[in-house]
Formats: structure tokens, sequence, C-alpha cells
């Protein structure tokens, strides 16, 4: 090494690169990192710009494996422009690859934008084999974590497809990590466990892949007897930053602030770590890192039905979607069946406050209130109908986070509105002109033509005959609905 001033400034560069080569792929960061820096300036001096794009490239990535990610990034990106500017298109196209992976990787933008990134990145031509492989066991991931099962397992069998010369150590201990972490998050601890000791056995020593399997179990799977201690012993070797986190994670000893992590989903990971049930899931929700909802509540993959202040969360084993919650009684009404079946006279007692039920009078209220709920509902067949009342699906929890909606307290639920009254009087008579309902309601002819209009208008009745003769009937839909 002593002679190695008096080299030309390529062949320099040929040794300080090979060296840093060796050590990063050994998970020796620290060293790489310093051998990588004597290889770019090595190139720099020599006016060697391919040898540029090579050093930018490996110094990049053991920026972004050491916690660096937005200078490595910056990195990445210099050397794909460099790259195209002379004429390299296939390693251009690589770098720029690379880039999207990384942001999907460690989530430095949002997920589901990023999911897409990567998505259109890996179909185009021009992505190598292994950069797409690569590429797919990371959008696998990142859809579990965003609650998109289905779409994470169609990555997962899409990169098994892609099969490489050699025995590609890598290649197979990442894909089983991928896919423990999806297991983990549709079918629970159990599934996951014997897929993860296959990627650490698939990692055969090697201290970078041992410390990515070693990651996912202190962080989300949970640790194993041994774990604290391989994790301090991986992040002393590699200098690896995720190893670092997870260590102190699994210790909560030496946590660094969330703020002032790059990495997407350790930030977000600790600031759920010591937060309250319902403070993970305000996380969770703002990171779009919706497959993560059970965890949080420390519950098995199932079927939750989770209602927060102004959101409700629909949680079918990894499958997951957000809509807003349900309007005041029908969330109510959610709020009762969660306990169990109930009986319509139950119903119209804890969430109107009757003490007297008298169908006639108030089965329109809460068979819109029950409509509005199932339309509300990612999947309307979770509540069903049950004897005289409802209950939800069996197999699925309600699960109600902070402040609740007071039951009604008063004697009798608010008055019916007009339309509800004129559902009810189609459901019982069959027909009706406006003038019968405005008769049988005792309400104006006027109020009760423009009523009928607005219903047909928005489909739930339906307009017979012309003039005079005019009739009015519900819809089947309509009437089947409210009638559930």
């Amino acid at each position: 090494m002593a002679d190695l001033r008096m080299t030309d400034g390529r062949v320099r560069f040929w040794i300080w690169q090979g060296l840093a080569l060796v050590r990063y792929f050994e998970g020796r960061f620290r060293r790489a990192r310093a051998a990588a820096r004597r290889a770019l300036a090595s190139a720099m001096q020599a006016s060697f710009p391919y040898a540029r794009v090579l050093a930018l490239d490996l110094l990049a990535h053991i920026l972004v494996h050491t916690g660096e990610l937005h200078a490595g990034m910056r990195l990445l990106e210099q050397a794909a422009q460099l790259a195209a500017s002379l004429g390299y298109a296939d390693n251009a196209i690589t770098l720029r690859t690379s880039v999207v992976v990384h942001e999907l990787e460690y989530l430095l933008r949002d997920v589901a934008s990023a999911i897409t990134r990567a998505e259109q990145t890996l179909a185009e031509p021009g992505v190598s084999f292994f950069t797409r492989r690569n590429g797919l066991i990371e959008l696998a991931k990142a859809q579990a974590l965003h609650g998109r099962r289905d779409e994470a397992a169609q990555a997962l069998a899409e990169a098994r497809r892609i099969s490489l010369p050699g025995t590609d150590r890598r290649g197979k201990s990442r894909w089983l990590a991928a896919q423990a972490l999806s297991l983990l998050l549709c079918e629970g601890e159990a599934a996951a466990r014997p897929v993860v000791a296959q990627a650490r056995r698939a990692a055969d020593g090697h201290a970078p892949l041992l410390a990515e399997v070693a990651f996912l179990e202190a962080m989300l799977i949970g640790p194993r007897p041994d774990l604290v201690e391989e994790l301090l012993d991986l992040a002393k070797r590699t200098g690896m930053a995720r190893a670092k986190v997870a260590h102190a994670f699994a210790t909560g000893s030496g946590l660094p602030e969330p703020a002032t992590v790059e990495d997407g989903l350790c930030r977000a990971l600790l600031r759920c770590r010591d937060a309250a049930a319902e403070q993970r899931i305000h996380v969770l929700v703002e990171e779009r890192l919706l497959g993560l909802v059970a965890w949080a509540l420390n519950k098995p993959p199932g079927q939750h039905l989770i209602l927060l202040a102004d959101r409700l969360i629909c949680d079918d084993r990894g499958g997951v979607s957000v809509v807003p919650a349900p309007p005041g009684p029908s969330r109510r009404v959610l709020v009762s069946l969660g306990s169990g079946y109930k009986s319509r006279e139950a119903l119209a007692e804890c969430v109107w406050g009757l003490k007297r039920y008298v169908a006639s009078k108030h089965s329109a209220v809460i068979n819109t209130a029950m409509s509005r709920l199932r339309a509300a509902l990612p999947e309307p067949g979770w509540v069903v109908t049950a004897d005289d009342g409802y209950r939800v699906a069996a197999g699925v929890q309600v699960i109600v986070l902070g402040d609740e909606l007071p039951m009604a307290s008063t004697s009798a639920p608010p008055p019916p509105s007009d339309e509800m009254r004129i559902v009810a009087m189609l459901r019982a008579h069959g027909t009706a002109s406006s003038a019968d309902v405005a008769r049988v309601l005792g309400i104006s002819p006027s109020t009760a033509l423009r009523a009928l209009r607005r219903m047909v208008g928005d489909g739930r009745v339906r307009r017979l005959g012309s003039g005079r003769a005019t009739r009015y009937v519900l819809v089947d839909g309509e009437d089947h609905q409210a009638s559930r």
C-alpha cells in the first residue's frame, strides 16, 4: 500500500475500488467507506469518468447502509446523470432504479407514491433481472406494510419466477425475509417464525443479510432469546444503521429521537414503540402503513373494524382500507353491535333511548341507520341481519378507540324525515300517489311532491304512469336494503 502513490491514477482507482468492494460484501462498511472515498478521489485525479460512476455508485450504497440516506441518494443521482452523459445507458438505468428501490425500502417518500413509482420503474425495459428481482422483493414488503396483502403476494410470486445463475444467497435470504413479513401481517407470528429461520439459514453467515433478518425480528416479529446479543455484534461489525436501531428498539436503551432518523420505516416504528394503542394507530394512518394495524393493537391478524373519531379502518387479515367514520346514529349502531347481537328493540333503546319500540313508527329510522352503516363499510357483509335484529359477521371484531359519542338519553329518537316516512309508507302500501302521501303523512301536497321527486332523482323511488295517474313505488334495491 505504501507504493500506491507511485502508481498511475487509474491503477490506484482499481486497487481502492477492489478493496472497497471486498469490504462492502464482507459487511465491513466503515472500512469499505474509507476505501471507496479513496477510489473516488483517485478517479477524479486521473480524470477517469467511468471510474467516477463506479465509485459514486459504491459509496452511495455504503452511505445508505450506514444511515446517511439522503447523502447516498444524492450520490446515486450524480452517478446516474454522469453515466447517462457518458453514454452508459445500462448503468444509468440500474442507478436510477436503485434510487427508486431505496426510496421504497427506507420509505423516503409517501409509501403509496413510492409503490406507484417502483411499479412503473420495474416494468421498464432495460432493467436487469437482478435489479428487477431485488426491486420486486422491496415492493412486496412495501405492499404488505401498506395493507395491500394480495399485491404483496403477487410481487413475491413475480420475484420468485426470476431465476439467476449461481447460489444467489442474497436473493434467497431477502425473498424469505419478505415472505416472513407478509405472513406475519396476514397469518401471524406462528406462520412467520419458520420462514424467518429459513432466511437466517439462507444468509449462510453473511453479516449484512443476518442484520436485515434480525431487524425484522426485533422491530416487528418479536425477539428470540439470543437476538439482542446478535444485534449488538452485527451493529459493531457492520456499522449498519438498521442494526443499531433494532438493538436499541429491542433493549429500550439508546433509542434515537424519531425526528433525527432519516429511515422512514424506522422513524414510524420508533414513534409507535412506547405509544398507546390509539396513538399507534394514528401514526400508522398518517404514514399509511395500514398493514401494521393489528400489530399496533397487539392482536393477531383477523377481521377488525377499528373505529376512530373520524375514520373507520377495515382490516381483513392484512388487506386494509380506511374510510370516513359512519354518521352519528350509524356509528352508535356499530358500537352497540360490537358487543354482540342486538334486536331492533335493543338498538332502539341503546342508540336512540327509546323505552318502547313501535315498528310502524320507528323501523324507518333503524333501517336508514343500518343502510348508511352498510354503505360506509368497505365490507358491507360484515354487518348481517339475524332474526329480528343485527350482528357483525362471525369472526369480525369491533374495536373502538378514543372518545365515543354518548348513547342517546332522550325518551324518543329524532323524528323521521319525510323521506323516511315515505319509504315506510310505500313499503306498507306498495304504491301511492303524491296526494296519497300528503294525506297519510299529513304534509302539504307540494312538500310531498318535492320529496318524491328527490327520491326519484336519487334512484330510491320509481315513477309509474303520468299526469293524474302518476304513482310511485320503491325501487327493489332500496326496499331490500332498507328492510335488512
